[in-house]
C-alpha cells in the first residue's frame, strides 16, 4: 500500500506542478501564452481563463 503522505503528495505534484506545466507548454506551442508565462497558470482561477483553448479546442 501507498503511505498516505505519499498519496497527498503524488496529487498535490501532480494537480500544481505537472498540469500547470503541461497546460503551459500546450498554450505556449499555440502561440496563446509566452513561455515565461507558463507560471502564472498556478495562480488561482488563471487556468479556467483558457479553458476552452487547452479542453474544448
Amino acid at each position: 500500500m501507498i503511505d498516505n503522505s505519499v498519496l497527498v503528495f503524488s496529487l498535490l505534484f501532480y494537480a500544481f506542478v505537472y498540469r500547470t506545466y503541461t497546460d503551459g507548454k500546450k498554450l505556449a506551442s499555440r502561440n496563446i501564452i509566452s513561455e515565461s508565462s507558463i507560471w502564472k497558470l498556478a495562480l488561482p482561477g488563471t487556468r479556467f481563463k483558457y479553458f476552452k483553448e487547452l479542453y474544448l479546442k
